[in-house]
Order: structure tokens, then sequence, then C-alpha cells
């Protein structure tokens, strides 16, 4: 998996891991990973968090970063990896699935990221690192909702790079084509549909969690210590998006 790969990356790195999981997304691996600096930490402070669309699901996010600070000091690098996807016709989709499609992949981003900048603000430095997708780049068919909500994350993070410039903060985007041997869309990729997407990939091939992960890496190094505000395709040249 991109995030389990992530951690092995930033282990490499001499970086200890957080883990903070969606509630309902606990069975899944890793949805948000917080980076504290000389710090191991091998289980989650706080293991669940309530779904963004249930009531103080929020200030629970909120909590836990409060606690993460107090008991192991200020986040330095945060990366945003919530992500589902159901692919599905927009016509045939319904408001329910809409919700839950923008509650994981745009809210909770929202609201990891609101808790942990005000601690890095006050540090005055800190790296946001968010996983986007080609996907809401380009468009597909029957990931409308999806490709909606990863353009929002990736314009957000824009936006975000600008305002907290002044404050020493990196924010990037890492936008992943397709990937194999991931939970995203299971066995999307596999057998006859991952041969056809291989062949029009130009370097022929579906990419790896590590492909992913390395560029996350890479975003936490201080070789992209003068990068902010930056999307960077991981597709094998699929998009070359300019």
């Amino acid at each position: 998996m991109p995030n389990l790969v992530a951690t092995e990356v930033m282990a490499a790195h001499s970086r200890a891991v957080l883990v903070l999981v969606l509630e309902h997304q606990a069975h899944r691996p890793l949805p948000h990973l917080l980076w504290i600096p000389r710090l191991s930490v091998h289980a989650p402070i706080l293991s669940k968090v309530g779904a963004s669309n249930k009531p103080g699901a929020v200030h629970a996010v909120t909590a836990a970063v409060d606690r993460v600070v107090e008991e192991l000091g200020t986040p330095y690098i945060l990366v945003n990896n919530a992500g589902i996807d159901i692919v599905r016709m927009f016509v045939d989709t319904d408001e329910a699935l809409w919700r839950r499609l923008i509650d994981v992949n745009y809210i909770g981003f929202l609201a990891v990221t609101h808790a942990v900048a005000p601690k890095m603000i006050e540090k005055k430095t800190g790296l946001m690192i968010n996983i986007g997708s080609d996907a809401g780049r380009v468009g597909n068919p029957g990931d409308v909702v999806y490709c909606g909500t990863k353009a929002a994350m990736m314009a957000t993070s824009k936006a975000l790079a600008r305002e907290f410039a002044r404050y020493g903060i990196r924010v990037n985007c890492v936008a992943p084509g397709p990937i194999r041997d991931t939970e995203l869309l299971d066995d999307f990729y596999e057998g006859e549909m991952g041969e056809r997407m291989a062949k029009m990939v130009p370097l022929r091939r579906l990419g790896t969690p590590e492909d992913v992960a390395d560029v996350v890496g890479f975003f936490a190094s201080e070789g992209a210590r003068y990068l902010t505000g930056q999307i960077l395709s991981v597709d094998g040249g699929l998009t070359m998006i300019s």
C-alpha cells in the first residue's frame, strides 16, 4: 500500500511516524500520517477518529492533534493520504455516495490540516504533503465525484502554499496515476484491464506503491527545500501535464 510503503521510506530518512485513522476506515491502512521528529511511535496515539460526517468528528481530530502535541511535540511533517473511490457512472450515483467521497477525500483533509496548521505556524516551520490524483487533473468517466474531491484538494493545497509560505511551511501534492497493488480500486488493475492500462502508459507499466512513496520521501527531504505549491504526477508519463 502507498501509505505503508511511505512509512518505510520515511523511516529510512530517520523519521518516526504516528498514525491517525478515520473510524470508518480503521480496517484500511493508515489514512493520515503525522510525522514526529526524534520520537518513535509504533501505534496510533488515537487509533480511531469519527467519520467526518458525524457530529463532533472535526473536534475529535483537533483533540487528537492536541494530544499529539502535548505528549510528543509539534508534528513537522503531515501527509494527508486519506482516500476512497467508488467507480460508478454519475447518473447512477446518489447524495449518500457524494457525501461519503467528499467527507473522506476532502473534509477529512481539511479537518486534519486545520488542526495541524496552527501548531506549525507557531513553530514557523513544517511540511504538508497531500496525496491528490491525476484523475483530479484530467478527469475520468465513472469517477466524477472522486475527481472533484481530488481536484479540490490540489487547488486547496496551492492556496495553502501561498498562505503558509510566510511561516516557512511548504505544501506540495503528489498526484498518482494508475497504481497497482493498492486497496483504492481493489482488483481494478488486475488481469486484462491492467494489461490494457499498462499499454497506455508511455513507460509501459503500472505504477507501484514504492513509486508514490519515494516521491513523498523526496518532498519530505532537504532536496525539496525550495519547492512549495507544486503538484507532481507519478504516472509513468500518462498525462504529461505541464
